[in-house]
């Protein structure tokens, strides 16, 4: 399924139940990276090489409304998440929606 499609069922279906409240979408992504070989371990996740882990928002818009990266490739994505949701400057905010 490709992204316009994908983005047509999400924004232009207001019949869709499921997705309602739907304020956007999230997820995680590794990017490879070089590490000093002291450190590769931590990098090394379920890849067999080093990845950094970021965690990325958008809103149905397709834009991007948050970006976390800088994880180590072992950090879980949970872990990530609530990182994301309780930290200091920078948290990522979940938009309320009235019912």
């Amino acid at each position: 399924m490709n992204a316009i499609r994908v983005y047509n069922i999400i924004c232009l279906d207001t019949n869709n139940e499921f997705l309602q409240d739907c304020v956007g979408a999230i997820d995680g992504t590794h990017f490879r990276v070089r590490v000093p070989n002291k450190d590769a371990q931590r990098y090394r996740g379920r890849k067999c090489y080093p990845t950094q882990n970021a965690l990325a928002a958008c809103s149905f818009d397709l834009k991007f409304t948050y970006i976390l990266p800088g994880w180590e490739g072992s950090a879980s994505d949970s872990r990530i998440l609530d990182n994301a949701l309780t930290r200091e400057m920078d948290k990522l905010i979940v938009p309320q929606v009235d019912h």
